[in-house]
């Protein structure tokens, strides 16, 4: 009698302890799988906001090119060029701050107030997008500190 006893017991303890095992495997999946996840999304943000960072850069030469030349008062047919350089990249700027693509992710110098106030971030840059369609001379309008002391925090050390 004892042994009938003793075997089912036996059982029952070697079934939950599997059953115990296969939980803890399968939360260390799940675990993997979160993991995995947030790496996914890390490297997205990273991406965007290395995307980004080229495309404020690459304006931005454009920009300083095109007030030299204003200064002189020689703006030339390469500064038309500049110009509509400027003004497609800031097309493409506007897709470039998704949620999820910001300091929280990535170091860069993109202050959380941007998805706090997007309203307001979308506003600044329909404003600029507008000006560097103008033309060049039109640019000066389009002053960076506007978005820059709201939205731009200082170089991550």
């Amino acid at each position: 009698m004892k042994f009938n006893f003793i075997v089912p017991s036996i059982l029952a303890a070697g079934l939950l302890a599997g059953g115990l095992a296969f939980t803890g495997a399968s939360q260390a999946q799940s675990t993997k799988s979160d993991e995995a996840t947030v790496n996914v999304a890390q490297a997205s943000a990273q991406a965007v906001s290395k995307k980004r960072r080229s495309l404020m850069k690459s304006q931005s030469k454009a920009r300083k090119a095109l007030r030299k030349a204003a200064k002189k008062g020689s703006i030339g047919p390469g500064d038309v060029a500049k110009a509509e350089k400027i003004a497609a990249v800031w097309k493409q700027l506007s897709g470039v701050w998704p949620k999820g693509s910001g300091s929280d992710m990535v170091k860069g110098r993109a202050k959380p107030a941007i998805w706090q106030k997007m309203g307001d971030f979308n506003k600044r840059l329909a404003k600029a997008q507008k000006a560097s369609a103008a033309g060049p001379k039109a640019m000066k309008a389009m002053g960076c500190g506007g978005c820059h002391k709201a939205f731009r925090g200082p170089k991550p050390k």
